[in-house]
This record gives C-alpha cells, structure tokens and sequence, in this order.
C-alpha cells in the first residue's frame, strides 16, 4: 500500500527520505520507495531486524541508496527531551498520513472512482 502511494504521490518518482523505525522485514520494501540517491534512515527494530543482509541488498537497488543508523539510546539520559522530540515525531506521522490520504481521496474523485 505504502509503495502504491509513494508512486501515485511522486508519480513514479520515489521519496527522497524514508525516516524507518520499525526495521525488519519492511527495509526492501523501503529501500524499494526510494528516489535515485534517496536517504533511508533506521533508528529502530520495533519489528526486528531485516530478513536480508541490508548491505547486498543496498547493493542490489537500482536507486542508489544512502543509508544512515543510529541509536536513540544516546539519548538514554535526556528523558524529557527524548519523549518530547517522540511525541513531535508522532504527530508529523499522523499529519503525513492526513496529507497523503485527501491527496489520494482527491485524485481518486478527479478520476470519478468510487472512495472506499
């Protein structure tokens, strides 16, 4: 689904950044939305780590991918901050999602189809 709304919303193009934290077997996938020299970035395995090597698997990708990790242990001791700076990403998530959706919804009654 993710990939569909990536290609209708670039129109083929891919997304410049995919920010992953959920990891595991969704980082193909991703790696696969991303536009020529699109960035990824993994700070989390909420669902594990990746079913493939990534390294073959950046190599492999016809799009040139940069990929960076980090930890967000480092900030371990900084609680507030680290829940404040979650709580703001969260809601960019959801807004994203709001845009993407009236985005969709929009073409779709452009084209007369049916919502579902």
């Amino acid at each position: 689904m993710l990939r569909c709304m990536s290609d209708e919303i670039t129109h083929g193009r891919g997304v410049d950044i995919i920010i992953d934290p959920v990891a595991g077997p969704s980082i193909p996938d991703n790696i696969a939305m991303l536009a020529p020299r699109g960035i990824f970035i993994l700070y989390g395995t909420l669902d594990g780590k990746a079913l493939l090597d990534l390294q073959p698997t950046l190599r492999l990708s016809k799009n040139s991918p940069a990929a960076r990790q980090f930890t967000i242990h480092t900030w371990d001791n900084l609680v507030e901050e680290r829940r404040a700076g979650m709580n703001a990403q969260r809601h960019r998530y959801a807004r994203c999602r709001q845009v993407a959706s009236a985005y969709l919804c929009e073409g779709a009654a452009r084209r007369g189809e049916a919502s579902a």
